[in-house]
């Protein structure tokens, strides 16, 4: 008999998978998994959104707002509830928690570019920018939903033609699109054609902008576990590469920070149209910024 836990003890418990998820992708030894799948029993594999909330260090109704964005999936459980998967909420706490040695090096590169008198613009000193911000911040789901959509149709045939030549993974995405209405696709061509809009409005503003390529180092994966629930993003978090697709921008990502010795870039995108002044401008940047290390 399976016995779960909810109640004040949830919390701690389900910070202490965190923990021993990041354990085991940096090498632990195979009993640390085996610990961490009892835990996630004793959970059970779904948590409230206020739990989720305040484990990611978000409020509720900004958890709510990617919620119903399509960043972070929710399922209706037996009581009517909408609750965040257990290993979705591991995965996006293990991928913040990540971050700090990302976010610091990028700083180093950034303070390395005013010092030779490049002028910086955040979201805080110019409304663009905030509009930008908000008009790309749910890139990932829009770029997701578009992609899905239009690949539907020979996905199902390839499905419909040969039932075992498609993995798991393929189609829970094809199921995906399948759920999706006329509607909802239409919704994301919208939110795309929005998001350009602020896009070219900010050309006068700056030059190109500047961000991290990725979240962080590639992940350690082996593969999904049969009768297992998919890892949501085995190969890597596509979050930084989602605008310029939305945007049909030129981007160049330059190798200019590592992360506990592996390569995490730097990403320059520009406005559609100006490849070769962006290429000029990452040139130069990889001539004036030095290497950082964290």
């Amino acid at each position: 008999m399976l016995i779960m836990v909810r109640g004040a003890g949830t919390e701690r418990l389900v910070r202490a998978i965190i923990r021993l998820r990041q354990a085991e992708l940096v090498g632990a030894p195979d009993q640390v998994g085996d610990v961490r799948e009892d835990l996630e029993e004793l959970v059970g594999p779904t948590v409230s959104r206020a739990l989720a909330a305040r484990v990611l260090g978000v409020s509720q109704t900004a958890l709510d707002r990617h919620i119903s964005a399509g960043a972070v999936s929710v399922v209706l459980t037996p009581s009517g509830r909408r609750e965040v998967p257990l290993w979705e909420l591991v995965g996006l706490a293990v991928d913040l928690a990540g971050c700090a040695g990302e976010r610091h090096a990028l700083g180093a590169v950034l303070r390395q570019l005013e010092k030779a008198g490049v002028g910086l613009v955040r979201r805080a000193d110019h409304p663009l920018v905030e509009a930008l911000e908000k008009a790309i911040a749910n890139g990932r789901a829009v770029c997701g939903g578009i992609t899905s959509w239009e690949n539907r149709w020979y996905q199902r045939g390839i499905l419909d033609n040969a039932p075992d030549g498609m993995s798991e993974r393929a189609r829970a995405t094809l199921a995906r699109a399948e759920a999706m209405t006329p509607d909802d696709y239409r919704g994301h061509l919208l939110a795309r054609d929005q998001a350009q809009l602020v896009h070219a409005a900010i050309a006068p503003l700056a030059d190109a902008a500047i961000t991290l390529a990725c979240p962080g180092p590639a992940p350690l994966w082996a593969g999904d576990v049969p009768g297992q629930p998919l890892a949501p993003r085995p190969t890597g978090d596509f979050v930084f590469n989602a605008p310029s697709s939305m945007l049909f921008a030129p981007a160049i990502t330059l190798p200019l920070i590592s992360v506990g010795g592996m390569p995490v870039g730097v990403q320059l995108m520009g406005q559609p149209h100006e490849d070769a002044r962006l290429a000029g401008l990452a040139r130069w940047t990889l001539e004036t910024v030095d290497r950082v290390d964290a």
